[in-house]
């Protein structure tokens, strides 16, 4: 992951009472009680959900991290019971201010199901956008997108802030 990316990314995670973490923590193959690891990469990726914390490795790709960021922060439900349709435009809206962003979260994302059961890879661009919009949608119903940007949905310290864009953490 690109330094620029990883300081916007800590550094926004900070602002929202959460912690980024650039190593993985020992737990088996399943996790623990406590940490989730990320079922696509589970050597790269984890989260404390409760301590609002996201470990990553090295290997992780940014879009990778900001998906299990999203986790923690665009819902209301522990990753296990997280609704992943919720808070895709969260990491859209995201991915959009970095620079060529929607290319490399497109790809790293290429394998994720949307609604239709079609995966990311498959669909086309314009199909790709309508799945967007119907995103759009669930996450101003469900709060963790304002006024078309993301937003923390989670409790104490963070609630209901602007998840910051690339573009602004680089000014």
């Amino acid at each position: 992951m690109k330094r620029s990316i990883e300081l916007w990314l800590r550094e926004a995670v900070r602002g929202f009472g959460g912690r980024l973490v650039n190593s993985m923590p020992r737990v088996g193959p399943n996790g623990s009680a406590s940490i989730s690891l990320a079922p696509f990469a589970s050597l790269e990726l984890a989260v404390n959900y409760e301590k609002k914390i996201i470990y990553f490795h090295d290997k992780a790709t940014w879009p990778n991290v900001l998906h299990e960021i999203a986790h923690v922060f665009a819902s209301r439900q522990a990753p296990d019971e997280s609704e992943e349709f919720s808070f895709l435009y969260w990491e859209w809206a995201l991915a959009q201010t970095v620079p060529n962003g929607v290319e490399e979260w497109v790809e790293a994302n290429r394998e994720y199901a949307l609604y239709t059961g079609d995966e990311i890879g498959m669909v086309s661009r314009e199909v790709l956008l309508s799945e967007l919009s119907k995103a759009k949608t669930k996450g101003e119903t469900i709060g963790n997108i304002v006024g078309g940007q993301p937003v923390s949905v989670r409790y104490g310290h963070g609630r209901g802030q602007v998840f910051p864009s690339f573009s602004a953490a680089l000014s």
